[in-house]
C-alpha cells in the first residue's frame, strides 16, 4: 500500500475514534429516554444543589411557594438583562422563590458576579451540569415558573421581557 493512502486510513481511523469518544462524553447528557421530561402541568423534577454559601438547596423544599427557576451563565447577555428584573420581582414579591442555577461555572467567578449585581436570590451551582440536563436545558437563559405545588406552569427559553415576565408571574399566583 502505498504511504498515501496509510496516511488517509490512519486520519480516518483517528476521526472515528475521536467521534465515538466525543459520542460517549456526549451520551449521558443526550440520553433523554431514561429521564422523565418536564411538561408544563407536570410537578418539576426534584434536584438538590448547593448555592454560594456552600448550604444545600432542595427544589421539593420551596413547595408552597411559587418558584421561577431560571438556567443560566456569567457569560450571556440575555442572563445579564433578566437579573435585575428577577431581582426586582423578588424583592416587590416577598412569597416569590426566584432560584438562578448556574451552568457550570466555578464558584469564586459566579459569587463576583452575583456580588457585583447585588443578587439576593439563591444562586446554586451546578458543576457538573446534572441539572441542567435533567430539566433539557439546551440554550441560555431558560426559566421554568413552578406554582406553589412544584407544577411547571410555563417554560420560557431565551431572554423574558419584563412585560412577559409578569404574565408568567401571574399564572404562578404572583401580582393577580
Amino acid at each position: 500500500m502505498k504511504p498515501r493512502g496509510l496516511i488517509l486510513i490512519g486520519f480516518g481511523a483517528g476521526l472515528l475514534l475521536g467521534l465515538a469518544v466525543l459520542a460517549g462524553l456526549l451520551w449521558p447528557r443526550l440520553n433523554f429516554a431514561s429521564r422523565p421530561e418536564p411538561v408544563v402541568g407536570k410537578t418539576a423534577p426534584d434536584f438538590e444543589l448547593q448555592n454560594l454559601a456552600g448550604e444545600t438547596l432542595r427544589l421539593s423544599d420551596l413547595r408552597g411557594k411559587p418558584v421561577l427557576l431560571n438556567f443560566w451563565g456569567t457569560w450571556c447577555g440575555p442572563c445579564s438583562l433578566e437579573m435585575p428584573i428577577f431581582q426586582h420581582y423578588a424583592r416587590q414579591y416577598p412569597g416569590l422563590v426566584v432560584a438562578a442555577v448556574n451552568a457550570g461555572e466555578g464558584q469564586s467567578k459566579v459569587k463576583t458576579y452575583a456580588e457585583k449585581r447585588e443578587l439576593e436570590f439563591p444562586i446554586l451551582l451546578d458543576p457538573g451540569q446534572k441539572i441542567l440536563s435533567l430539566y433539557r436545558v439546551t440554550g441560555l437563559p431558560t426559566t421554568f415558573f413552578l406554582d406553589a405545588e412544584g407544577r411547571i406552569q410555563s417554560i420560557h427559553i431565551g431572554g423574558v421581557t419584563e412585560q412577559r415576565l409578569v404574565e408568567y408571574l401571574k399564572g404562578i399566583g404572583i401580582g393577580e
